[in-house]
């Protein structure tokens, strides 16, 4: 429901709830996605309209998708919520053909729309998304966007644009976000990203030479950061935090 899951407490935790349930609460469904199996057990994405949650049974309960990470206690029901929210944007946004806005068609062979009158074919868009935690010795450089959330500082991120490699992009962000520049750009793990529809891509970087000098626009704050003095951090599940969390292991 928005940007939120439906979830069941249990006497084991946090499950996501069988597809059942939804006639048990008399959830009106208003988008429906097959997309796979889970442990053979198949798996549909379902969007619903807006939820009275008092009329819920004690049990159930929407949760924002990023919280929820904390309450599932498999990482991969996690991964599976996020596909499926993935999978919900891609469908409400390919209803129409882009080409010639006829109403598109699930392609009976293949994940993907097809428009059954110019043939065109929609597979879901992702988005990759490069993000770096840079060093300068025993720091690290954490900057705060100012349309973060709460109070939390996070590595430098930012999309990749048409023409470049990723690591020209970090190289890139880093120079228009903060004025650096970085030196032995190493790429280190991905993770897929459903706010709205990201592969986050992650990397690691040395400072080489400048001072800090934000750009006022996408950061509003930024500073070197020893693992004394870290200021509020992102969540757990993220690759941000993962990044974060690897470096201090090794110093």
């Amino acid at each position: 429901c928005g940007e939120k899951i439906l979830l069941h407490q249990t006497t084991l935790g946090y499950e996501i709830p069988s597809f059942e349930f939804l006639a048990f609460l008399s959830i009106d469904i208003s988008q429906k996605q097959y997309f796979g199996t889970y442990y053979e057990t198949h798996c549909y994405a379902v969007s619903v309209g807006h939820i009275q949650e008092e009329h819920l049974s004690a049990t159930f309960s929407f949760q924002d998708l990023r919280a929820a990470s904390e309450c599932l206690k498999d990482e991969d029901l996690f991964l599976l919520a996020s596909r499926a929210k993935q999978i919900l944007f891609w469908d409400k946004r390919t209803t129409f053909c882009g080409q010639c806005g006829t109403r598109t068609h699930l392609s009976p062979t293949e994940p993907a729309k097809v428009c059954p009158k110019c043939e065109s074919l929609f597979y879901a868009q992702i988005s990759p998304v490069v993000m770096v935690l840079i060093n300068r010795g025993d720091k690290i450089l954490l900057a705060r966007s100012p349309y973060f959330p709460g109070e939390f500082h996070s590595v430098l991120a930012g999309f990749v644009e048409p023409g470049e490699t990723a690591e020209q992009a970090v190289a890139r962000e880093t120079l228009e976000e903060v004025g650096l520049h970085i030196k032995n750009i190493r790429y280190v793990v991905s993770q897929p990203w459903a706010f709205p529809s990201n592969l986050m891509l992650g990397f690691t970087a040395e400072y080489e030479s400048g001072e800090i000098k934000i750009d006022n626009a996408e950061i509003e704050h930024a500073d070197w950061y020893t693992v004394d003095n870290l200021p509020v951090l992102p969540r757990k599940v993220s690759l941000a935090r993962y990044l974060i969390d690897e470096f201090f292991k090794k110093t």
